[in-house]
Formats: C-alpha cells, structure tokens, sequence
C-alpha cells in the first residue's frame, strides 16, 4: 500500500511544476547514458529547474 501511495505523491509533485533546464543548457546537451543491470540508473544526474505553475494554468 505504500508503494502505490509513495508513487502518487510523487507524480503530484512532479506535475506542479514547470520543469526547465538551466540556463546556458540546451536539449541535445542533456546525457542519456544509463548503467547496466537490471533496472535503469542514469550514469550522470539529470539537473532541470523547477518553476512554480499558476492555479490557473494547473486547472486547465
């Protein structure tokens, strides 16, 4: 039961937010290398920005 739970919690947070890369980034500089085995781990951490999300463009 905690897991489903932990997960929406997560979701919700992640979906308040506007996510954006820091400045002087741009998509194609963005690393997509994972680590082998099992599940996937990025090799290198994936840094973005988060930007708070108007009411009114979060009831749309």
């Amino acid at each position: 039961m905690a897991v489903p739970t932990l997960e929406l919690v997560i979701a919700n947070l992640l979906h308040s937010f506007d996510w954006e890369l820091p400045q002087g980034l741009k998509m194609e500089d963005i690393d997509t290398e994972v680590l082998p085995g099992i599940t996937q781990h990025k090799k290198n951490h994936l840094c973005l920005l988060p930007k708070i999300i108007s009411e009114c463009q979060n009831n749309q």
